[in-house]
């Protein structure tokens, strides 16, 4: 059930960022190709925490009473291999005791890359039957450095949006952006 409930959530975030970028287009704001609009880097987490493959459900609960996020790559030997959400480590503490990280993680996702469009990326991600639709890390090189999740994609989205409203509105043609420069 959860996870029907999450691939929804990226349903509805697509759906956002097309709207964003429909509204975008409107209003003058895009270059020539929409794609361009917005990045993966735009909206990525650079801020979170891991939880390695080899930690106990307890060590887990740990780690994530102290964060906000809600759903954690996990990683073996710098190596991300999974992701596992702060609810899914609750239910197992719950049902089955202690045990480890790696025995409760989702180990199918979909990556992105920094520079990827996040309409392209979102699309991907929504498209793929079986697929951990929690976090969508973001990889450059061999390294995670980012994350998406529903959560932060609807937060970074809804600034983005106050954003382009605020630029839209001086009139002249210029944004937010361009007037710092």
């Amino acid at each position: 059930m959860a996870g029907v409930v999450t691939a929804n959530m990226w349903l509805i975030m697509a759906g956002i960022a097309i709207l964003l970028g429909a509204q975008a287009e409107r209003q003058g704001l895009l270059m020539h190709n929409d794609s361009d609009l917005v990045k993966v880097r735009d909206v990525m987490l650079t801020e979170y925490s891991i939880l390695s493959a080899s930690a106990t459900l307890e060590d887990a609960v740990e780690h994530a009473k102290h964060s906000l996020q809600d759903v954690f790559p996990v990683v073996r030997g710098g190596n991300m291999v999974g992701a596992v959400a702060r609810q899914s480590i609750f239910e197992a503490l719950e049902a089955s005791g202690n045990g480890y990280v790696q025995g409760i993680m989702t180990k199918a996702f979909q990556t992105a890359s920094p520079d990827d469009s996040l309409i392209q990326t979102l699309g991907r991600v929504t498209n793929v039957a079986g697929a951990s639709s929690q976090l969508v890390p973001v990889i450059e090189g061999e390294k995670i450095v980012g994350i998406i999740t529903p959560q932060n994609l609807q937060r970074s989205m809804g600034m983005l949006a106050r954003r382009a409203r605020h630029g839209a509105g001086r009139g002249d043609g210029q944004t937010a952006e361009d007037e710092r420069d």
